[in-house]
């Protein structure tokens, strides 16, 4: 891992709020729980992870994750 520390995730930079359903919210909680709890990842992996969570639009995550099959 990377020896500073990360902000807390945000996702209200100029996103309107969104409703997801519960569906999709478990399916994003997979896909993070696989990556992160996977005992190969990458320090670099889960930074990639990390940004990309906490700047994307919700709807898209939700969208990765089942992409992913979860």
């Amino acid at each position: 891992m990377t020896d500073h520390t990360n902000p807390p995730l945000r996702n209200d930079e100029g996103h309107p709020m969104e409703t997801l359903s519960r569906a999709q919210i478990e399916s994003i909680a997979r896909w993070i729980g696989a990556v992160t709890s996977h005992p190969d990842a990458t320090a670099e992996q889960l930074e990639a992870v990390y940004q990309y969570v906490s700047t994307a639009r919700l709807s898209d995550i939700a969208e990765t994750a089942k992409s992913l099959g979860y």
